[in-house]
């Protein structure tokens, strides 16, 4: 029996995002203690170092889904706590390598959630803001490197992300295929890899529905939200935009939340991870101290 088969006969593969970069990606990349990781370097032509990457040599440093604000406990970040508001946006994976000079690679990733290019370049955006620039001030010489890993579809679709917010580098974006084809082969990540294989032979499927609105019981743009919701009568209680409540909030900061459209639903709980309450919004608004009546 395959892994397609047994796919289909019990649990269905996982479409979730998270599952490819905090269980596939390390499943592949760190197999063998780090021993193949060079191959990951190899993909984004980053450096010509030579690294000595093992848990042994206590040079490599991995994570995913890793907040600044949240994992911090040294005292050499209290000088950012005043600072780290808004989104508290991460990249997906976050690698440090640490010898012979500090390299930080920064990975945002998508496999089968809906995203449009604009939505990717604001995330990538605010990571470099809220993650990367202020990791850059504590360390001397630091390397950055930020990443769109995405499926060879998407990224064909997407082309060119344009230069990191400094203007020190194109984002670079490398593909889920690209993983696949530099890493097959090693035997200690065969079943993730064949996941991977399946997932990518299946994205068209997977892939959610770009179209979007399957959920929306109407659309309104912010300004008229904001003026009928304080309405008893009012059904609405979840509001939906790509991206989620970060997207909106990026709408309040840059002042396009007025004329910009969002799904609405009568649900009182959030429909997906795309969804949020319109009470939330309301306090995103004001917490900008726009010019809004109640």
């Amino acid at each position: 029996m395959s892994l397609t088969d047994l796919f289909n006969r019990r649990l269905p593969i996982n479409r979730k995002e998270r599952y490819y970069t905090g269980t596939v990606f390390p499943g592949i990349v760190c197999a063998d203690n780090f021993k193949n990781f060079k191959q990951f370097l190899e993909i984004i032509k980053c450096c010509d170092e030579v690294f000595d990457i093992s848990v042994d040599t206590c040079s490599i440093q991995f994570f995913t889904e890793y907040g600044l604000y949240e994992s911090s406990f040294s005292e050499r970040f209290e000088e950012f706590y005043p600072e780290i508001t808004g989104t508290r946006d991460t990249p997906d994976i976050l690698i440090l390598l640490d010898d012979p000079a500090p390299l930080l690679i920064a990975i945002e990733a998508k496999m089968c959630d809906s995203v449009s290019k604009p939505d990717l370049i604001d995330q990538m955006n605010r990571q470099e803001k809220e993650v990367l620039s202020r990791l850059g001030t504590l360390w001397d010489p630091l390397r950055i490197v930020h990443l769109a890993l995405l499926p060879k579809l998407l990224a064909e679709d997407f082309g060119d992300l344009g230069p990191a917010l400094d203007n020190s580098s194109v984002r670079q974006v490398i593909t889920w295929e690209g993983i696949y084809d530099a890493f097959k082969g090693i035997s200690s990540a065969l079943y993730f890899l064949e996941v991977l294989r399946i997932a990518i032979l299946n994205y068209p499927r997977l892939k959610a529905d770009r179209s979007s609105g399957q959920n929306a019981q109407g659309r309104l743009a912010g300004e008229d939200i904001l003026a009928l919701c304080t309405d008893d009568e009012w059904a609405f209680k979840t509001m939906g935009r790509q991206g989620g409540r970060e997207s909106a909030l990026a709408d309040i900061k840059g002042g396009a939340w007025q004329k910009q459209t969002y799904e609405l639903n009568k649900s009182p709980i959030p429909l997906n991870r795309n969804w949020f309450l319109i009470s939330e919004f309301v306090e995103f608004v004001r917490a900008e101290n726009l010019d809004i009546s109640n």
